[in-house]
């Protein structure tokens, strides 16, 4: 048996639950939400504590229980437990939920770092598509430090001025000339060189950074059009705009 010190922390939060309030109204919403706490309640101990985290996340500590158990198992009757069918005043609710597991000691030592361990199981799971638990590992851990040093160097950047337009010709083929080009942006990071979009846009989006970085994009590409045009070239620019920014 598991050292009587030893517990699992698992976060649950119920896959897209929001569109149940915007869909059915929030009374249906709390309906639910009662509904769940108390299947959670029947299906764990009565020494286990179940605790709800905002709108509708739980938090569940079961005592004597480490790594060493059969967390898959325990994981997997929760996610069942979620999945039948609410009927509340004839109308037919499907919830499904997504799972977060740390362990005490292996995955933190205070309650505060079991907490964001499982929280950071739980949104790979989440990302993942839902439906689904995930224990935390360190690898975890190390991503979203990776993140939060990404996020941190994409700010500067828009301060600092790291960004960098290349003009890839167009070709006008029925008249065999150059007639324009397409704008496309490159991230120059002091520490690791020439960044592609892809790998920045999307946290751009994510972060709020979009319209600045859009707006430079902008600017920067009708500076140039109007350069060409000075100097009786007649190109035209293109360039691709965030949705989020539209």
């Amino acid at each position: 048996d598991a050292p009587a010190s030893t517990f699992t922390l698992m976060m649950l939060d119920l896959d897209n639950f929001r569109r149940i309030n915007e869909g059915y109204g929030l009374p249906m919403g709390d309906s639910v939400l009662k509904g769940m706490t108390a299947r959670l309640r029947q299906d764990i101990k009565s020494s286990d504590v179940i605790a709800r985290l905002g709108a509708n996340r739980f938090v569940i500590v079961m005592a004597g229980i480490g790594s060493d158990n059969n967390l898959d198992g325990i994981a997997t009757r929760l996610l069942d437990v979620v999945r039948p069918a609410f009927h509340i005043e004839d109308v037919v609710v499907q919830v499904h939920a997504s799972l977060g597991i740390a362990c005490h000691p292996e995955d933190g030592n205070t309650i505060p770092d079991l907490l964001r361990n499982a929280e950071l199981a739980l949104e790979r799971a989440k990302s993942a598509g839902g439906n689904l638990h995930i224990h935390y590992h360190r690898g975890l851990g190390q991503a979203a430090e990776q993140r939060r040093q990404r996020e941190n160097d994409l700010r500067e950047a828009v301060h600092r001025g790291e960004f960098q337009l290349y003009y890839q010709p167009i070709i006008d083929l029925h008249e065999n000339r150059l007639s324009g080009a397409e704008a496309l942006i490159r991230w120059l990071h002091p520490r690791d060189g020439m960044i592609a979009p892809d790998l920045f846009i999307p946290l751009a989006e994510e972060i709020g950074l979009i319209d600045d970085i859009g707006h430079w994009v902008l600017n920067t590409a009708c500076g140039q059009l109007k350069n060409w045009r000075a100097q009786g070239i007649d190109h035209h620019i293109s360039l691709n705009v965030s949705g989020k920014q539209i």
